[in-house]
């Protein structure tokens, strides 16, 4: 056994004793090579203070995302879609968080595995709500000569789920992601297993042109909308700019009033 496969088997060994829930083999649905990512073992304490709540089986607050996963896996399947962007019209919305806990309950779900790609090169912050620092990301892919990638996903002991981070990029960020080696990147994602489901973390529509240029290249694109805060004209600026392209329509995110038995949620 290799020193990740044990590094996994231990973490899961451990997260079994905290009752964390059983975990299976990570990733066995991907094309991309398994013997070159490298596995971390995630802070509970730092993932349940941020909210990230999908994958505790027993926390009913993970139940709007069980629902949103089936709404979503349902509309994708129809179509035969594999790539999914998150965003939103403004920062804050709680699209990073969704676009989390939304692969979580996909990647936990039996028939199928998830890839979580932090897109937003703006402000990536993917480890930060599941609390790790990336050596390195995307970024380093797409501003470099190299081809090799399969280091550079990470493998938090989630069952089934691979992520691909990013760090901050100043400038060019668009230009990065609508480039040929992005583009091939989300062709590989979508020829690889048909169970595969890949997110996207896009950065907010009216914060620049990355998310409108990069959405062209995706299957469709999931809207988080933050209640009283996002303005209807905002709305229907970002659906404006998207034109053309395919829209699940749009989710309530940090709702005042309660909803069901699930309060500040949806």
């Amino acid at each position: 056994m290799d020193r990740i496969s044990k590094a996994i088997e231990l973490a899961g060994e451990k997260r079994k004793a905290n009752k964390v829930g059983k975990r299976r083999n990570i990733n066995d649905g991907y094309a991309f090579s398994k013997t070159k990512r490298h596995g971390i073992e995630l802070d509970y304490s730092v993932v349940r203070r941020n909210r990230i709540i999908s994958g505790f089986l027993d926390n009913p607050l993970a139940d709007p995302y069980r629902l949103l996963r089936t709404r979503v896996l349902r509309i994708m399947g129809q179509n035969k879609w594999r790539t999914l962007g998150i965003t939103s019209p403004h920062p804050c919305a709680g699209k990073t968080l969704t676009a989390i806990n939304l692969s979580i309950a996909i990647a936990i779900e039996s028939n199928h595995s998830a890839l979580l790609v932090d897109a937003d090169l703006r402000s990536p912050n993917i480890h930060e709500k599941l609390g790790f620092k990336p050596v390195s990301g995307l970024e380093h892919y797409l501003q470099s000569d190299a081809e090799e990638l399969d280091s550079l996903f990470v493998l938090p002991g989630v069952d089934r789920l691979a992520i691909l981070t990013s760090r901050k990029v100043e400038k060019c960020s668009s230009e990065l992601l609508t480039g040929k080696k992005m583009t091939n990147l989300v062709k590989k994602m979508k020829e690889s297993d048909p169970s595969s489901i890949a997110i996207f973390d896009l950065s907010p529509i009216l914060l620049g042109d990355d998310a409108v240029a990069f959405s062209s290249c995706l299957d469709a694109v999931l809207m988080i909308v933050e209640d009283g805060k996002t303005r209807s004209d905002e709305l229907r600026r970002s659906f404006e700019l998207l034109d053309g392209v395919n829209t699940l329509g749009t989710v309530l995110n940090k709702a005042k009033e309660p909803q069901a038995n699930f309060p500040g949620y949806y």
